[in-house]
C-alpha cells in the first residue's frame, strides 16, 4: 500500500500529527505548500487545523485543485481549539473529488492559551493508532 500524508499546519500541531501518522503508513508528510503526486497512491490522508469552525484555506485549495483521485481511498485528521465539526467539511470535500474517505479522526491543538502542551504524548500515540487501523483496513 502507498500512501500520501498532506496537511497544512499553521501552529505546528497538525505537522506533528501528520509527522505520527506518516511514519506508521511508511511516508513522509508533506505541506500542502509542497508539490505532491497523489496519482500513483492508495491512501491520501489530509490533516489540518481549524480556523473559524472551517479547515484552514491552504488545505481547502489543495483539495478544491485535486485532480485525478477518483476511485482513491482517502482519511481526513485535524488539530482544533474547540469544535471538531470541520472534519465533516474535509470529508466532504474529499468525497466531491470522487474519493472514498474510509475514516477521519481528531485531537486538540495547542492554541493562544488553550490546550496547553497539546497534542501530547497520548495524542501522537492515538494518531498512531489511527494510521495503523487504516493500514489494517486497505491490507
Amino acid at each position: 500500500m502507498k500512501a500520501a500524508v498532506v496537511y497544512c499546519s499553521k501552529t505546528g500541531n497538525t505537522k506533528k500529527v501528520a509527522e505520527a501518522i506518516a511514519k506508521v503508513l511508511g511516508t513522509k508528510a508533506k505541506s500542502v505548500e509542497e508539490k505532491v503526486d497523489l496519482h500513483d497512491c492508495d491512501l491520501i490522508c489530509v490533516g489540518t487545523g481549524v480556523h473559524a469552525f472551517r479547515p484552514e484555506r491552504g488545505m481547502t485549495t489543495f483539495i478544491k485543485n485535486l485532480t485525478g483521485v477518483e476511485g482513491k481511498k482517502g482519511a481526513v485528521f485535524g488539530t482544533y481549539s474547540g469544535l471538531s465539526s470541520f472534519l465533516g467539511t474535509l470529508e466532504s470535500m474529499l468525497k466531491s473529488k470522487g474519493v472514498e474517505v474510509i475514516d477521519k479522526w481528531g485531537c486538540k491543538g495547542e492554541f493562544i492559551k488553550t490546550n496547553r502542551g497539546k497534542p501530547d504524548k497520548d495524542d501522537l500515540e492515538k494518531a498512531r493508532d489511527f494510521a495503523k487501523a487504516l493500514k489494517e483496513r486497505l491490507s
